[in-house]
């Protein structure tokens, strides 16, 4: 799968056959309050998040996966927290 994509088709492949699957989301506006929501101390660093096919879709696709907020690199999570 490639970064911040994914392919409906596979992702629910996998999980039929029983895998976890990670991936990366796009910085969509829900996924950037999400972020300042923990950056405030508001919820902490994983949220339940619904993905889902778009509506035109020749396959319809829905599921509910847990979003969880990494730093990245050469950062830590308090010491982004702290900055912000």
């Amino acid at each position: 799968m490639d970064r911040e994509f994914y392919r409906t088709e596979l992702f629910e492949k996998i999980k039929k056959m029983g895998g976890d699957v990670m991936i990366l989301v796009k910085a969509y506006n829900t996924i950037k309050s999400f972020i300042e929501s923990y950056l405030q101390g508001k919820n902490g660093r994983a949220r339940k998040y619904t993905i889902s096919s778009g509506l035109a879709s020749k396959f319809q696709f829905s599921q509910i996966v847990y979003l969880i907020i990494k730093a990245k690199r050469n950062f830590t999570l308090q010491g982004v927290k702290r900055d912000f």
